[in-house]
């Protein structure tokens, strides 16, 4: 078998004329089988992503339900662009805030600050999230409610946007 000659820069080969030309053709292949495969991978991947996003939404909706954050809205089977713009327009407080007013306040009332910038809580919540017992929520929830920072729709206590 001859050497095979080596190419410079710019110089043109018959490809018929290059042994190695079924050599890159066969690479050409397998490489794009490959692809192929690959390709296909990552539709079942994507496929298996949205029936676990499914599944993780409805989860979602039930502990709401269960720790009766908000009605339960229905079920569904994939996430649509209402529910990701709904989450957009409740952004969160702003932590810095709320910190220069936990400076100023009794450490328990700072716990309460701390357990309703997660979320809207009724009385008994608060109590476990703050880790106080039940009695004293009035005490301590009274600096925010003087001060004004704190609203209550029903049974629910949630700190106003500063």
């Amino acid at each position: 078998m001859a050497e095979p000659k080596l190419l410079h820069q710019g110089e043109i080969v018959d490809a018929a004329e290059d042994p190695r030309a079924g050599l890159k053709q066969q690479q050409i292949e397998t490489l794009d089988r490959k692809i192929r495969e690959k390709r296909a991978e990552l539709a079942d991947m994507e496929a298996a992503a949205k029936s676990i996003a499914s599944r993780l939404y409805n989860a979602h909706l039930a502990l709401l339900a269960f720790f009766e954050v908000y009605e339960t809205p229905t079920a569904r089977t994939e996430p649509t662009q209402t529910a990701a713009a709904a989450a957009d327009t409740s952004l969160p407080h702003d932590a810095t805030k709320w910190n220069a007013w936990k400076q100023r306040l009794p450490e328990p009332t700072g716990r309460i600050i701390d357990a309703l910038l997660i979320q809207p809580l009724t009385h008994t919540q608060i109590a476990t999230q703050a880790q106080m017992h039940p009695n004293n929520v009035h005490k301590y929830i009274g600096p925010l409610k003087n001060n004004g920072l704190v609203e209550k729709n029903g049974n629910r206590w949630s700190l106003k946007r500063l």
